[in-house]
């Protein structure tokens, strides 16, 4: 199988997938085998970006709430409007301040929950791209072996050929 090429010379990495699929799905129907229910028939049906482009990851780096800060009460009545904004932000003040080990914790908390995640989505497509990387080699370096020990046979094959012809015409010579 040639590995397709994209035009900067790097490996077309959705079409050999493609292309491994299409070879699996054919070995599977010829000989008379089921598809397992966790392998995709469809490149489409998986996602091929990496992890760190994912949306869930960028909902998480854009939303993560900073619950230390005060919002600023307003509002559009005229008589009541500006005693019920007193009223939320001494509210708010009060439930800040009996609470304000809590928050910082869980600012912490998502703090820090954002950064991991951040981290493990770079290792795991850095490590995803050395495994991928190193069974290409692997795939490469035993198709070399097959090949180099299919030409090591036809050339013993050759060899015992011309043996059995020379055998032959001395049979034929008496």
């Amino acid at each position: 199988m040639e590995i397709p090429v994209k035009s900067d010379g790097k490996p077309d990495i959705e079409k050999l997938m493609q292309l491994i699929q299409a070879d699996v799905e054919l070995s599977v129907k010829e000989n008379g085998y089921t598809m397992p229910k966790f392998i995709s028939k469809k490149v489409e049906d998986t996602e091929l970006e990496s992890i760190k482009s994912c949306p869930s990851l960028k909902y998480l780096n854009h939303n993560w709430n900073d619950w230390s800060i005060t919002p600023n009460f307003s509002s559009h009545r005229k008589v009541i409007g500006p005693v019920i904004s007193k009223f939320k932000t001494l509210f708010n003040r009060v439930i800040k301040n009996n609470l304000k080990g809590y928050f910082e914790k869980e600012l912490t908390y998502q703090e820090n929950l954002v950064r991991h995640l951040n981290n493990s989505s770079k290792y795991i497509d850095e490590s995803h791209t050395k495994i991928f990387w190193s069974l290409i080699e692997k795939i490469d370096t035993d198709i070399k072996m097959v090949n180099q020990r299919n030409d090591e046979l036809f050339s013993n094959l050759i060899d015992e050929v011309d043996n059995l012809k020379q055998k032959i015409s001395k049979l034929e010579q008496r």
